[in-house]
């Protein structure tokens, strides 16, 4: 057992263990070859009753696969399922409990295009009260509130890389979600006042909060580098460290990442997702609203800066006032291919910089101009001109017969007489 569990176990004030019943465990838990509708799959290594129970509350059966059964799943077989889940199986260090999950990340998480929340602490085991069970709650209903035919993710990271170095890979995430070394994570010490920087419905619904995160005696064991934009930063240890700067102002080092959430703003960004021609100008407008005197009061007057973060055209950016109707506009013309991402910030009455949604614009080059066929001019075709008008030819003028000349005088009959 490692001195984090040994040092843990004093803190734990109960276990609640599995009943077994002819294969099929308590709180939804059974083994299928398949899975269907309804259901999560789960690595049993890192498997709980707190996060069995936290899928049965968001309406789901969990089945679980042993390491073996896990690394021989096909991306069909994993599809097949509501979600993927790796727990945390009580601050575990080392990665040795999760190997399968790393062998075959690009195999499940080819398939996940569902809502994701990968977590760098020890959820489960400090899951001890209806107060932090919210959380394990939440991310099982944010992972499974998905359009119908999507496959969610949730990660835990536990206590695997508890004392790491700065910058350490994490092999599984870039397989899974993006290329090597999108997502890097750093050990850190045992911080203590999270505090979350964007929402979800799911996250409301279970009444997650600042205080479910905060005050575990150790809260936050890993915290991450480096991450794809396509995530966005969900919790973070407040006012330790300096990595990160929410959109709400408030600064510290992120720990709980997501995809298809919602961050906290005062300012959105539209539109999104559109698809223009190289050489054609795409607008973009940002909306600066704020709840008093009453939701979606304007803000007028204010600076905001668009900026082009990613892509074929990064780097370019603009900046716009806002009107009577809190609305500021920016545009660029596209010089490339590609799919660009772009946010916008403002600085608020307090000085902080929010930072709204972020959109993805794609720049395709324009179908070719058909070139005009040119019309046929070959002997035998048609002519528009009306045809000539034929006449017959004209004979020749008959040839008139030479005309007599008159006898010469003394000849003929009678001359000489």
């Amino acid at each position: 057992m490692n001195t984090l569990r040994k040092l843990k176990l004093s803190w734990i004030l109960g276990v609640v263990g599995l009943v077994v019943i002819s294969g099929i465990f308590v709180l939804g838990y059974v083994s299928p070859a398949q899975g269907a509708s309804g259901e999560v799959v789960i690595l049993s290594t890192t498997s709980t009753s707190q996060i069995i129970s936290a899928f049965n509350a968001a309406g789901k059966t969990v089945v679980s696969k042993t390491p073996t059964e896990w690394s021989a799943m096909t991306a069909a077989e994993f599809d097949a399922f509501d979600a993927i889940v790796l727990g945390d199986p009580r601050c575990r260090s080392g990665t040795s409990v999760i190997s399968a999950a790393i062998g075959n990340a690009a195999t499940w998480g080819s398939v996940v295009d569902g809502n994701v929340i990968i977590i760098g602490t020890d959820e489960q085991f400090h899951a001890s009260g209806n107060r932090r069970q919210a959380l394990m709650n939440g991310a099982a209903a944010f992972v499974v509130d998905n359009t119908a035919g999507k496959t969610g993710a949730y990660i835990s990271l536990s206590c695997y890389y508890h004392g790491t170095a700065p910058g350490t890979p994490l092999p599984m995430l870039d397989d899974a979600f993006g290329s090597t070394g999108d997502f890097t994570v750093t050990g850190v010490g045992c911080f203590n006042d999270a505090h979350i920087v964007a929402t979800h419905p799911a996250f409301t619904a279970a009444s997650v909060a600042d205080s479910n995160l905060s005050n575990w005696s150790c809260s936050v064991h890993e915290a991450f580098d480096n991450w794809p934009i396509t995530f966005e930063v969900l919790a973070i240890a407040r006012n330790i460290g300096a990595a990160f700067t929410a959109p709400d102002g408030s600064v510290g080092t992120p720990y709980i990442l997501a995809r298809g959430v919602t961050v906290i703003s005062d300012i959105t960004l539209s539109p999104d997702g559109v698809t223009n021609d190289v050489g054609d100008t795409h607008t973009l407008t940002a909306t600066v609203t704020v709840d008093t005197p009453s939701p979606g009061t304007p803000v007028v007057g204010t600076l905001v800066t668009f900026e082009v973060i990613a892509g074929p055209h990064a780097g370019t950016t603009g900046t716009g006032t806002t009107d009577s109707s809190g609305m500021a506009t920016f545009g660029y013309v596209g010089a490339s291919t590609g799919i660009d991402t772009i946010e916008a910030t403002f600085v608020d009455g307090s000085s902080r910089t929010q930072r709204s949604n972020r959109v993805t614009k794609e720049w395709v080059i324009p179908p070719p101009t058909p070139t005009p066929t040119p019309p046929p001019t070959g002997p035998d075709e048609p002519s528009d001109d009306p045809p000539a008008e034929e006449h017959p030819a004209e004979e020749p003028p008959a040839e008139e017969p030479p005309a007599e000349e008159p006898p010469a005088e003394g000849s003929g009959e009678g001359a000489g007489e």
